[in-house]
């Protein structure tokens, strides 16, 4: 089966060249990239099992306790916006860091950025009682 694809007149451009320099076919090069493309996207998810896997082992990965993965939610689109507009608004992580660390202010931006980042959000209950400590 023939197939036709229109491409971008830069692309094609790049593709001849490399073909040029390469003394094969532009289906040769094109053959080549979607075989790189396909390993490396199988190497992308067995790279983060694997460092997933090194995390848990050291202890560095930690798991919600049972009691609140049973009630968690995730974030939704507009929570994770949110979160990172407020963080977004509070300038350079970096100062934030150095502000916190020197009790400059307290930041609660960076309380965001560490919980949130792909975490479940806490049902109302288990928020208040972890604010209360």
């Amino acid at each position: 089966m023939v197939s036709r694809i229109e491409l971008p007149e830069d692309l094609v451009h790049d593709l001849d060249q490399e073909a040029v320099r390469r003394q094969v076919s532009v289906v040769e090069i094109i053959r080549e990239a979607l075989h790189t493309w396909r390993i490396s996207r199988e190497a992308g998810e067995n790279d983060r099992e694997w460092v997933r896997q090194i995390l848990q082992d050291r202890g560095l990965l930690c798991q919600l306790p049972t009691e609140l993965a049973a009630h968690a939610q995730p974030l939704t689109v507009e929570e994770l916006d949110q979160l990172a507009t407020k963080a977004a608004k509070a300038g350079p992580l970096s100062e934030l860091i150095v502000q916190e660390r020197r009790g400059e202010k307290r930041v609660d931006a960076l309380y965001f950025i560490r919980m949130t980042d792909h975490a479940p959000r806490l049902p109302p209950q288990a928020e208040a009682a972890e604010a209360a400590t």
